[in-house]
Formats: C-alpha cells, sequence, structure tokens
C-alpha cells in the first residue's frame, strides 16, 4: 500500500543519511583539512555520496507522507 511505500522511503532515506554521516565522518578524520578536502579525493566523495542520496530519499518520503493526507 502507499503507506508501507511511503515508509520504506523514509527508512531507507534515514539509512542512507546514517551510511554518509559515518562516512563523512571516517573520511574527515583521514583527511589533513577535514571536510572541505572531501571534494578532492574521489573516495572520500563516493563515502559521501550516500548522504545526499539519502536526504533526497527521505525528504520525497515525507513530502509524499505529507502531501498524500487530506
Amino acid at each position: 500500500s502507499m503507506t508501507d511505500e511511503i515508509r520504506r522511503l523514509v527508512l531507507a532515506g534515514v539509512a542512507m543519511v546514517a551510511i554518509g554521516t559515518l562516512g563523512a565522518a571516517w573520511s574527515a578524520t583521514e583527511l589533513a583539512d577535514g571536510v572541505v578536502e572531501i571534494p578532492d579525493h574521489w573516495w572520500s566523495t563516493l563515502l559521501t555520496a550516500p548522504l545526499a542520496v539519502g536526504l533526497a530519499v527521505l525528504i520525497m518520503g515525507l513530502l509524499r507522507g505529507t502531501l498524500g493526507r487530506d
């Protein structure tokens, strides 16, 4: 049903945000200048990509949940 789909979107978004946050935190400790250096390295950018995708999925799920209500 629609609520199950929305629930899955929100849960997937939260999981991806958590994974991306962990990736950003780990890669920031590995880089000399911290977070600001992430875009300069392909491996650290890949580690933080789930953060951006997760935010988009989370927002989409939340919007579908709130806009779908009467």
